[in-house]
């Protein structure tokens, strides 16, 4: 870690004299953004100001308000340009843990159009990863294995692992269960979790925030927020995240919003 920190210092150093030998009016672009990706990339992890100050306001997860005996949610949480991609990895996580009993989630036509399942074996790659064959609303749920509303799930878990059924196991998490697809006229869950990108192009890269909700759906209010920010390097030469206080930092966690009822055996 020490070697590192003295090779970004020198090639910050070096960067600045060249520049210092001419005027700093006289650096180039290329120069200049070398300079700040040498000052800000790891392991130095500093902040720009612009970022310092986001960092400042707001980081991590804030919690307003809190629901007990949670039995769903409603996600919105994937997909920036189109959030409506069926089961995805929060829904598979929530049913895989048992946390909750059922997710609730959308399948758009743009979606199905733009994720074409491909021929067998690899169509799991199309939307069938998401355990939707057509669009719609969905609810999933996690099942024993053998219910008749796990056929997508199964074909899935063929096509995505062959040599696991060919040992005679299955997905972790999913030995004896699988996830039921239900569609369904209208969301029924009471909380919606959304998710939305701000990115800013600068000099440096982009300057990324994720901001994560959590809503009630029956009337508006927010219950918690979280904000990650970040940076991505244009030449991809690492990146910058906030500095955390570890002790009080508090990332995402839907559990301490959303307080699951006690899971199905």
């Amino acid at each position: 870690m020490r070697e590192a920190s003295v090779l970004y210092l020198h090639r910050a150093l070096a960067v600045l004299v060249s520049c210092y030998a001419l005027g700093l009016s006289a650096c180039t672009t290329g120069q200049t953004h070398a300079l700040v990706r040498a000052v800000y990339a790891p392991p130095f992890r500093i902040p720009p100001p612009e970022m310092q100050k986001l960092c400042d306001e707001h980081d991590g997860m804030k919690i307003y308000r809190t629901a007990d005996n949670v039995a769903g949610f409603a996600d919105k949480t994937i997909g920036v340009v189109d959030p409506n991609q069926g089961c995805r990895s929060t829904c598979k996580q929530a049913l895989k843990s048992r946390s909750y009993r059922f997710v609730e989630a959308a399948a758009s036509e743009k979606y199905i159009r733009g994720d074409q399942p491909r021929a067998k074996p690899y169509r799991s790659l199309g939307y069938f990863h998401a355990f939707v064959e057509r669009p719609g609303l969905y609810r999933f749920t996690r099942e024993k294995l053998g219910h008749a509303n796990c056929r997508i799930f199964e074909q899935w878990h063929a096509a995505k692992y062959p040599n696991l059924i060919k040992q005679g196991r299955r997905f972790p998490g999913f030995e004896k269960y699988c996830i039921a697809t239900w569609p369904i006229e209208r969301f029924t869950a009471r909380h919606e979790i959304q998710e939305h990108h701000i990115t800013r192009e600068r000099s440096y890269g982009w300057l990324n925030t994720i901001v994560k909700t959590v809503i009630n759906r029956k009337d508006g209010i927010l219950m918690a927020e979280s904000r990650r920010h970040f940076i991505n390097f244009s030449k991809h030469d690492g990146g910058v995240h906030c500095v955390h206080d570890k002790e009080v930092y508090v990332g995402w966690n839907l559990q301490k919003v959303l307080k699951p009822v006690m899971p199905r055996r």
